[in-house]
């Protein structure tokens, strides 16, 4: 430290604290003439922050012969106005505050200022009890006054210590997660009224700590389950769940509420969402049936044109035949399912019609069923007109004309 600053405040000058932004501070020492003495620069540690919190003063008890004022002092389970929360289990954890000095209000290092020292402390429920010891000299003897005239209402204590965010009914908070306190000063009421405590807890509530790398998507998370998204949770704690949906692979976090609440609406969603998917399954099953229907009349009538199609080819066929009778024996025999195999069925017809044509004046006999004289056969004609002759036998009696 400089050295001009070191003999001010030996010289019992009063200390100011400067804040220089960014973590920074100053300490700057007025001497009795006024003049200011700068110290060094001081960067705070970033595991600690300072933490200031004031409270009116309850349970005063005065002790005149010992100039002795017992007071509470800080409330577990408490709130300040700006949104800091004291766990009782850190009030407790600094029940030990003997020889912690107190100072006139928190503007003030100087030893000059200092007017009282805690000589006892405890817990009474929830609440830190401290016993002051007030000094004999002028400063002392008129802060024993002010208190004991209830001129001075309230103690505001100067610490540091490390918070977490969380939230409380839903509401965020800094939770003080540990605390050390350096003096416990006299102030008015009103006097830091950010730091003043705005509600004690019957009660300890319940604490949802806020893990910053989780992010919220509420957003996101509704439209997943309005989607039907499949839904999970995560355990904060404290019997607090975050509800997260899933969907398309991406997952949507919402905001952390009661395990109760989170388990209810996951049962109601699991339900909801399986009926749509039974929904959808249906509609699914819906559609593919009426695809294949509609896939069986395509083809049904792909099938209807393509006969059409194929009878007209064989009509169109059959009519370049002139003769009657040789366009009723290939129009009876005429087959094929394109007009390739079409063309290829008629051209050997015609052939074997023309051929039987050219023939029908030969003389065939054919050998009649033994006993029977009446079906005799005198010609190839009478062969091909009778009714008796089956149709693979005439087919035959072709082929052999033909010479197959």
């Amino acid at each position: 430290m400089p050295v001009d600053f070191v003999k001010c405040v030996n010289d019992g000058g009063k200390v100011r604290t400067k804040d220089l932004g960014q973590g920074k501070y100053m300490r700057i020492c007025f001497d009795k003439n006024g003049k200011s003495h700068e110290g060094e620069v001081t960067t705070k540690k970033e595991s600690s922050m300072d933490i200031c919190i004031q409270s009116r003063i309850v349970e005063k008890k005065i002790d005149e012969g010992q100039r002795t004022v017992t007071a509470g002092i800080l409330e577990g389970d408490s709130a300040s106005l700006n949104k800091r929360f004291y766990p009782l289990s850190v009030v407790e954890s600094v029940k030990d505050l003997v020889g912690i000095k107190s100072l006139i209000g928190h503007d003030t290092d100087s030893p000059e200022d200092i007017v009282a020292k805690i000589t006892a402390s405890s817990m009474s429920g929830k609440r830190l009890i401290g016993a002051f010891k007030f000094g004999n000299d002028t400063k002392s003897e008129m802060m024993f006054q002010k208190v004991k005239d209830g001129l001075v209402d309230s103690v505001s204590i100067r610490a540091s210590g490390e918070t977490k965010p969380g939230k409380i009914n839903n509401e965020e908070m800094d939770i003080v997660q540990s605390l050390k306190i350096y003096s416990v000063d006299w102030v008015v009421e009103g006097g830091v009224e950010s730091a003043k405590v705005m509600q004690v807890f019957e009660n300890a509530p319940t604490i949802v700590y806020e893990d910053k790398s989780i992010k919220i998507d509420e957003q996101g998370f509704q439209d997943c389950m309005s989607n039907g998204g499949k839904m999970s949770m995560k355990d904060m704690g404290n019997d607090m769940a975050m509800p997260m949906c899933s969907i398309n692979g991406q997952n949507h976090n919402g905001q952390t509420m009661a395990k109760a609440d989170a388990e209810k609406m996951m049962a109601k969603h699991e339900s909801r969402r399986i009926e749509m998917e039974k929904e959808m399954q249906e509609k699914l099953d819906a559609a593919v049936k009426e695809a294949e229907e509609l896939k069986k009349k395509n083809e049904a009538l792909e099938a209807s044109t393509k006969k059409a199609e194929l009878d007209a080819y064989k009509t169109q066929k059959l009519s370049t035949i002139e003769d009657k009778d040789i366009r009723a024996d290939v129009a009876e025999n005429l087959s094929g399912d394109s007009k390739e195999s079409i063309d290829a069925s008629f051209n050997k017809l015609k052939k074997l019609a023309e051929g039987v044509a050219k023939k029908s004046g030969s003389k065939i006999v054919m050998s009649p069923v033994e006993g029977d004289k009446e079906n005799e056969f005198k010609s190839l004609d009478a062969v091909f007109e009778s009714k008796t002759v089956e149709k693979k036998d005439k087919v035959e009696i072709l082929s052999t004309l033909m010479g197959k």
